[in-house]
């Protein structure tokens, strides 16, 4: 996995104050489905959240570390086929590597 993905997935945990979790990367596989994690992960913890905000900062980080223009990301983006994330699972495995990592 390239270093772009994995400060990707680093800056949305960190803007966001969540953990992605390996179940969790398995499915993410659009900007939708990030979204819809986010959303569920602060309602999980009474958090407020507004899905439209959720959707402009994954749009702006996602730009910004891939250096795209904010309008080529939807809902729909997925981060393999239009993005470029290197092969299906490619968050999970970063999960798996991140993981290995904090235990060393």
């Amino acid at each position: 996995m390239g270093l772009d993905t994995v400060e990707l997935v680093m800056r949305w945990e960190e803007e966001f104050d969540i953990e992605i979790s390996n179940e969790a990367a398995e499915h993410m596989l659009s900007v939708r489905d990030l979204r819809d994690f986010v959303l569920s992960e602060y309602q999980r913890s009474d958090r407020p959240s507004d899905a439209d905000d959720i959707f402009r900062r994954i749009v702006q980080i996602t730009a910004d570390q891939l250096g795209l223009k904010t309008e080529e990301i939807g809902l729909d983006t997925t981060f393999v086929d239009d993005l470029g994330a290197d092969r299906p699972g490619w968050l999970a495995r970063w999960w798996q590597e991140r993981s290995t990592q904090r235990r060393s």
